[in-house]
């Protein structure tokens, strides 16, 4: 057996006892009053309904306005889903029948309310997984003294610092080196909860009033140099304007910066700009960075305004 053979059995083997962890979990919990029988679908039947429904609705804001919708995930992270045969064809018509997603969820909870149906998102577990409802009650947490941390000269990342969460952004590469994007990760209370791409990035960014910080801006010049140069005068210049970096002494020597810079390639002069970026937009403005961290939580962990109610066995 090769050794490549026996990580594939190996994988295999524990994602088999997952799912029977899970499912048990699953059943001790809800076992008293879940309808039987109950059928459990993935990606097919109403599972499939669902999703397709979802990209139909409307999401529409308390001022009227058409809003852009997230990704799937982020309204529900189902995996699976449960539904009570006998209840099966009527859930399918009502959802059909939605035009917005506020009708949507509504569906989905009532339902989920009445035992009959149950979104659930699925994770690798141990011998005792914890059962959860997300989105059954709106979801709330208070974000009042979030900040950015001092930006460190020659790393990728950069932290937003709040009394719930540290969230960072760093820069990867993509499509085989060739372009790259932007990550965030919830880090501290909610760790392990989500991470946060580009899109959603300037999803928040637009939600709460402030311009998209990624486009075709959000780029490095090919001559590496020049973009070492634009660097180097923007930490200069806001240095002089009182901003306080966490290493500034290796601002003394502009030409050891430059080639610093270069050495470290166009991933990191990259993760600069978009440090720029995102201090000119939330920098010394407190009530959209404490709104822009708590989205960001949010969405990390599906639990957006638009969310709708489902089973987290994890």
């Amino acid at each position: 057996m090769t050794f490549d053979r026996f990580l594939e059995i190996s994988r295999d083997a524990l994602w088999e006892k997952s799912a029977k962890n899970s499912a048990l979990a699953f059943y001790n919990e809800f076992k008293s009053v879940i309808q039987k029988p109950m059928n459990f679908l993935r990606g097919v039947g109403l599972m499939n309904v669902l999703d397709k429904q979802y990209n139909k609705v409307e999401f529409i804001d308390e001022n009227g306005k058409k809003k852009t919708k997230p990704k799937r995930d982020k309204w529900n992270s189902m995996d699976i889903l449960g539904v009570s045969v006998n209840e099966m064809s009527n859930i399918q018509k009502e959802v059909k029948n939605t035009s917005m997603i506020n009708s949507l969820n509504s569906v989905i909870a009532q339902y989920f309310d009445e035992c009959k149906l149950y979104p659930i998102s699925l994770k690798k577990v141990g011998n005792n997984p914890k059962v959860e409802i997300y989105n059954k009650i709106p979801y709330e947490i208070l974000i009042e003294k979030a900040f950015i941390q001092p930006i460190k000269i020659f790393t990728n990342d950069i932290y937003i610092e709040s009394e719930k969460a540290l969230i960072q952004f760093r820069s990867f590469e993509s499509n085989g080196a060739k372009s790259f994007s932007v990550q965030g990760e919830i880090k501290g209370e909610f760790a392990n909860q989500g991470k946060i791409g580009e899109g959603p990035i300037n999803y928040i960014l637009e939600d709460i009033g402030l311009p998209n910080i990624i486009d075709k801006d959000l780029k490095v010049n090919k001559d590496l140099e020049y973009t070492a140069n634009l660097i180097y005068d923007w930490f200069n210049t806001i240095k002089q304007e009182g901003y306080k970096f966490s290493d500034d002494n290796k601002l003394k020597d502009k030409d050891n910066f430059i080639k610093e810079a270069i050495k470290k390639g166009r991933k990191y002069l990259y993760s600069k700009i978009f440090e720029m970026k995102l201090l000119d937009v939330l920098d010394n403005n407190n009530k959209k960075i404490n709104e822009f961290t708590k989205q960001s939580i949010l969405y990390a962990k599906s639990q957006l305004d638009i969310s709708s109610v489902f089973v987290k066995i994890s």
